[in-house]
């Protein structure tokens, strides 16, 4: 789906006809099998959906730069979209989903200014959704990357005064338990063979 979603939009955000119907349509289906209580609670499933959703505002956003009537619209459908599922339950905390997020705003807040919309109501919130991501996970390089792009690091709204409000940061996760040490091997020790066959 992910796939499809991608295709049918690239090819739409280029001018033909039918496709971002298509995409749509494929849209349903993420949504149909994501509503399956299974499935909804599979973290894999809801990442693939993510970029899902990525896809498509990326490339509604590329249609409305080029001035395709409703593309837009659409986009902050799916921005409506992508907003639900990263404050869901379980996923509002896992920086990969939040990582999408981050990434899709900026490319977002870069599409409404190519389309002349700086300042707008519609770029300053995904700026605010920017910025909070940003601000819920300052340990996460990538966020951070993202949110500097666009002059929203922590430090950037912190010497602005934070025009976006102030949220609370996510605590970090603790790092992985490295595995045990495999216990030493108590076969017998094979003679070395040099050189090796075949040298």
């Amino acid at each position: 789906m992910v796939n499809a979603i991608g295709d049918y939009g690239r090819v739409g955000a280029a001018g033909h006809a039918g496709a971002f119907e298509r995409l749509e349509q494929w849209g349903i289906r993420l949504a149909e099998l994501v509503a399956n209580a299974d499935m909804g609670r599979d973290l894999l499933i809801r990442l693939e959906e993510t970029k899902a959703i990525a896809n498509a505002i990326n490339y509604y956003g590329e249609a409305g730069v080029v001035g395709q009537a409703g593309a837009f619209e659409r986009l902050e459908q799916w921005g409506s979209r992508l907003a639900g599922l990263a404050a869901g339950a379980g996923l509002s905390h896992d920086p990969e989903i939040r990582q999408l997020e981050a990434m899709i705003a900026r490319v977002t807040i870069q599409h409404y200014r190519n389309a002349g919309m700086r300042g707008l109501a519609v770029e300053r919130e995904w700026r605010k959704r920017l910025a909070h991501v940003a601000q819920r996970f300052p340990w996460n390089l990538e966020i951070a990357e993202h949110a500097k792009n666009m002059g929203l690091s922590v430090r950037d709204q912190e010497r602005s005064g934070w025009p976006h409000g102030r949220v609370e940061p996510y605590p970090r996760p603790p790092k992985p338990t490295p595995p045990p040490p495999e216990p030493p091997s108590r076969g017998k020790r094979r003679r070395m063979i040099w050189p090796p066959s075949g040298v």
